[in-house]
């Protein structure tokens, strides 16, 4: 984004730059003072509302505005599931893994089915860890329906990535999603 506005506001304030010095020797020398004047004033106008955009996006940018924690979709495992989580950063970071499972509603029961009370969200398991530069947390569930949960605790989102992996045998990963 910035790429793209600093270019367009300093073609923005040229061209008017070069409009008003040619309207200052397009008029008499007296006037060529107060051209200046407003000239000087609108560059600062215009410099004002630039820093302010690259302040807004510096604050959209920033690690806090990203959040610290990262989703995978959920997906049903074939007879195991793997979350995994790495770090990226360059520094130690604190991550907590979770595996979460999905909420059930009651079931009245009816044509050969016992009824069944509801069952909230859940997390199934849990690893919270001090990881060093490319230190990974992998915790593993069976069959189910399941996602996982990522969060760092002292840092943002993207000193990290990681992915949920439904396993249908022993030869590895038959479906890998990755944590968003």
């Amino acid at each position: 984004m910035m790429r793209i506005l600093k270019p367009v506001v300093a073609s923005v304030t040229l061209i008017a730059v070069l409009g008003f010095v040619a309207t200052a020797y397009a008029q008499n020398d007296a006037s060529v003072p107060g051209i200046l004047a407003e000239l000087k004033s609108m560059v600062t106008t215009v410099i004002a509302q630039l820093t302010t955009v690259q302040d807004s996006l510096a604050t959209l940018t920033s690690s806090s505005a990203q959040g610290n924690t990262r989703w995978t979709p959920i997906l049903q495992g074939m007879t195991r599931t793997d979350c995994r989580v790495i770090t990226i950063s360059n520094v130690e970071r604190t991550v907590r893994a979770q595996i979460w499972t999905f909420a059930r509603p009651a079931f009245p029961g009816g044509a050969g089915f016992p009824p069944a009370p509801a069952t909230p969200a859940r997390v199934v398991l849990e690893r919270t860890e001090t990881l060093a530069p490319g230190g990974i947390i992998e915790l593993v569930t069976n069959d189910g329906y399941f996602w996982c949960q990522f969060t760092v605790l002292d840092g943002s989102r993207a000193d990290i990535r990681g992915s949920i992996d439904g396993w249908k045998d022993a030869l590895g990963p038959s479906t890998a999603l990755a944590a968003e």
